[in-house]
């Protein structure tokens, strides 16, 4: 399993429901239930995250799709709740030998809490991609296929 970047859940928490994205998703997947997201979805990737996504990275329509939008939304409304849930659950060792590669942001990433996820399992390793933001399939995506294939 490839982890890209994490979001330490302690930091979700006391960030509070994040009702600027929630709005957000909402109103995205409303535009895609309607065709304008499969129209002009990758200017919306481009905006959303600085820059245009690599070709590497493929059609934006299934990422942005009404569907996925709508789990997007959904996640984002529980992300609290959820963080709350699974910080609780998280102890050393508790996913055993599952190989993990945990590839934390040389810029902006949270290098103790990758830290802290790779040592959940006896196999677990962490990556830190120096050149990038947290967007890192963006930025290095030789490094993810490179995780993803040990």
């Amino acid at each position: 399993m490839v982890l890209i970047d994490p979001t330490d859940r302690a930091s979700i928490v006391a960030a509070g429901r994040p009702l600027l994205p929630i709005s957000q998703y909402r109103l995205t997947w409303l535009l895609a239930r309607i065709g304008l997201i499969r129209r002009f979805g990758a200017a919306l990737v481009a905006s959303q995250i600085g820059r245009p996504a690599p070709s590497s990275a493929g059609p934006p329509p299934r990422r942005l799709g009404a569907i996925h939008l709508r789990s997007c939304h959904r996640r984002t409304s529980a992300s609290v709740d959820s963080a709350q849930d699974i910080e609780t659950l998280i102890t050393s060792g508790v996913w055993s030998d599952l190989p993990v590669i945990v590839v934390t942001a040389g810029r902006g990433g949270n290098p103790d809490y990758g830290q802290r996820l790779a040592s959940l399992t006896t196999a677990g390793k962490q990556s830190v991609a120096e050149e990038s933001s947290h967007y890192v399939h963006y930025d290095q995506p030789a490094l993810i296929l490179q995780a993803a294939k040990t």
